[in-house]
C-alpha cells in the first residue's frame, strides 16, 4: 500500500485514466482510485512518465522500464529511458544502463544519457 500512496502523492496534480491499471494495489484503495480517476488528465504519457519516476524512487527498475516502454511520445519515452539509464548506472549496473540507453530514440537525449553514464562511472571509481 505504501507504493500506492507514494505514487498518488506524486500524481495528484496530474493523474490519468491509466493510473488504476498501472499502480499495483490501487484496487485496495477505492476512494483513492476514484479521486485520482476523477482528476484524470488527458495526457497518459505524462502520467506514465511520472509513474516511471515513482517506480525509480521505489527502487523498482524493472517496472519503471516496463512502464517507460508504454509511453507513446518518442521524446517523453526517451526522457524516461534516460532517467532509468542513470538509475541503473547509479546502482552500478552498467550493463543494464547501456542496454537501456541503446533504446533511446532521441539522439540528443541518448547522447546526454551516455554522458551521464560516463560521469557516474567516474564518480564511482573516484570513491573507490
Amino acid at each position: 500500500m505504501g507504493l500506492v500512496v507514494a505514487v498518488a502523492s506524486l500524481l495528484v496534480p496530474a493523474p490519468s485514466r491509466v493510473l488504476a491499471q498501472d499502480v499495483p494495489g490501487i484496487g485496495q484503495a477505492p476512494s483513492l482510485s476514484n479521486y485520482l480517476l476523477a482528476q484524470a488528465n488527458s495526457d497518459p504519457d505524462e502520467v506514465l512518465y511520472e509513474l516511471v519516476n515513482a517506480y525509480l524512487e521505489a527502487g523498482n527498475l524493472e517496472q519503471a522500464l516496463a512502464t517507460a516502454n508504454r509511453i507513446s511520445d518518442p521524446l517523453s519515452q526517451s526522457s524516461a529511458l534516460s532517467d532509468i539509464t542513470e538509475t541503473y548506472a547509479e546502482v552500478g549496473n552498467f550493463d543494464q544502463a547501456f542496454a537501456v540507453v541503446n533504446k533511446i530514440e532521441d539522439p540528443k537525449v541518448s547522447s546526454e544519457a551516455f554522458d551521464a553514464i560516463t560521469e557516474i562511472s567516474r564518480n564511482l571509481e573516484s570513491q573507490n
